[in-house]
């Protein structure tokens, strides 16, 4: 298996590991019926260093365990198939993550409660996510 597709597996991981704690945490300490824009703006600013902090633990746990396991260092360098991949696998996470977005402007316009508005965008930024590693992994083992 190649480096690139162990990394997305890692990825994919990490992703689905965030989404469940850091979701958890939100469903526990907010109120559905008052919650306001500043938890919003508080929630979504948190989101950010949240996955960075879990996308370094498991960078240091992939590395340590890719190491041990075959001594592969990471590629030095992309080619062009690997320039390819990443733009056609970015492509896909930006048309789904737009569909999310412009859904929960939807929702706005329709005058949805804030909760179901930021539900909306969290779960869009989450399988966004999925979805890029899935890509990536698909057209590791599929060719563009």
């Amino acid at each position: 298996m190649a480096y690139q597709v162990k990394k997305s597996y890692l990825r994919i991981i990490t992703v689905i590991i965030g989404f469940i704690s850091y979701g958890l945490y939100i469903l526990q300490n907010t109120d559905t019926q008052t919650f306001t824009l500043s938890e919003l703006g508080k929630y979504i600013f948190l989101v950010v260093p949240v996955l960075i902090l879990l996308e370094i633990i498991g960078s240091i746990i992939f590395d340590i365990f890719n190491n041990t396991d075959k001594k592969k260092e990471r590629p030095k360098s992309m080619d062009e198939f690997d320039r390819q991949i990443e733009y056609k696998s970015v492509r896909n996470f930006m048309i789904s993550f737009l569909i999310g977005l412009f859904t929960s402007f939807l929702l706005m316009w329709l005058s949805a409660s804030v909760f179901t508005i930021f539900v909306v965008l969290f779960i869009t930024f989450h399988i966004s996510g999925i979805i890029l590693q899935l890509s990536y992994i698909r057209y590791y083992n599929h060719g563009v």
